[in-house]
């Protein structure tokens, strides 16, 4: 009975019974090679990698926004069925959890932006006998009124 690991195949896998004519057959890489191929992949990497992670970035903006148009748009449902916007106290919680007990959204929490933070409420005020809009907002990345890119309030 013949062992697996003295076929053919597991031979020719061996380096050190592979030797024809008193020169071995050099199967496999060697180290040098190795490093050549890894030193492309880095460098492709290096090239590819910040323009991929730019559009993430930009997506995560491009989401929030989307989701706070969203609940802007869930609240003038709310304020169809009941005449009138939440005030900023009761905020978006009418929106999961009205005093009418008809829902406005199917979830059971409110939706988050797209870095796990809460949307901001701002209820319409009057001014000079000018009522504003709604504004439903995120803070942007870094949580905090105002900023630059990524860290800007976000509108929806």
């Amino acid at each position: 009975m013949q062992l697996p690991y003295q076929s053919s195949v597991f031979r020719l896998l061996r380096r050190d019974e592979n030797v024809k004519d008193g020169k071995r057959n050099q199967l496999g890489y060697s180290l040098l090679e190795i490093l050549v191929v890894l030193a492309i992949i880095s460098a492709l990497m290096a090239i590819v990698g910040p323009r991929v992670l730019g559009h993430v970035d930009q997506s995560k903006v491009v989401s929030t926004k989307t989701q706070a148009k969203n609940l802007k748009d869930a609240l003038a449902i709310y304020r169809l069925q009941s005449g009138t916007y939440p005030d900023k106290t009761t905020g978006l919680k009418v929106l999961i959890d009205p005093p009418t007990g008809e829902k406005i959204l199917d979830e059971e929490t409110l939706p988050l932006d797209a870095w796990g933070n809460a949307f901001h409420y701002e209820p319409p005020t009057e001014v000079n006998g000018r009522t504003s809009s709604v504004r439903v907002y995120s803070l942007g990345a870094d949580n905090a009124p105002g900023g630059e890119g990524l860290n800007a309030d976000i509108y929806g």
